[in-house]
């Protein structure tokens, strides 16, 4: 088989794409599918339990490849002499593309990680007798006693009003700090909520998966982080982190 027959560029004067690079257009197509499959397959339940939703990966992946496959296909009907004009900038728009997924990636996993962290840090809190430094169901009491012991003072709040009531506080270390960490109970169960200040003053919608058994969510508000941690169910926290958020 000739290679210049099946890479053009190694010819520019070939007018028009070669039988065999039409081929392996249509053959991507059949790869790409079988790596779909196989995504669907393995990321399914990975997805169900840290997400609760089992496409979560899937639906990511997705977008992607039908860009990609339009691009693919466009380039292919497009005549071989006008591609190779336009091909140095695709080059480097698909190098720019490719860091900023890899870059995507790395957020993600760091995501993963300081999620992790929360988790943990929930779970020790029930299984030792450190869920408390400062027990305490008034918020004028919890949010001075922070003070001198952080380099931030964190926005307090009871909601015992709506279900939560405030119980306490102590420090905590989450991703190499010290962090507030809030509690609240709901009927039975604790509510653990975490705060550190963030350089941005940016205000972000609340993030809600679950992982490990347990529900979490997260947001910013005026320059803090807060995660919330509980084995409460996924509706009650999300009411939980709509009543923070309201605090602006």
């Amino acid at each position: 088989m000739n290679l210049r027959r099946i890479i053009p560029f190694l010819d520019p004067s070939i007018e028009q794409w070669a039988t065999e690079a039409r081929f392996l257009h249509w053959l991507t197509f059949i790869w790409l599918f079988m790596g779909l499959t196989v995504l669907y397959s393995v990321s399914f339940h990975v997805g169900l339990v840290e997400y609760g939703d089992g496409l979560y990966y899937f639906k990511r992946q997705l977008l992607g490849v039908l860009l990609g496959l339009i691009g693919f296909t466009v380039a292919v009907r497009m005549p071989l002499k006008r591609f190779l004009t336009i091909a140095p900038v695709l080059f480097f728009v698909v190098l720019g593309l490719i860091f900023l997924n890899q870059r995507g990636m790395f957020d993600r996993s760091r995501g993963n990680a300081l999620a992790q962290d929360v988790i943990a840090s929930h779970v020790r809190s029930l299984l030792a007798t450190h869920l408390l430094d400062v027990p305490s169901t008034d918020q004028h009491t919890v949010k001075p006693w922070f003070d001198g012991k952080l380099k931030f003072a964190p926005p307090v709040r009871d909601f015992a009003d709506q279900g939560f009531r405030l119980i306490g506080g102590r420090l905590d270390y989450i991703n190499g700090r010290e962090v507030a960490a809030l509690v609240y109970q709901r009927r039975l169960h604790i509510i653990n909520l975490f705060i550190w200040p963030l350089e941005s003053g940016l205000n972000t919608a609340s993030e809600s998966f679950t992982k490990d058994g347990y529900n979490v969510s997260h947001w910013e508000r005026d320059g803090f982080a807060f995660w919330a941690v509980s084995d409460v169910n996924a509706d009650d926290l999300r009411a939980f982190a709509g009543l923070e958020m309201q605090q602006s």
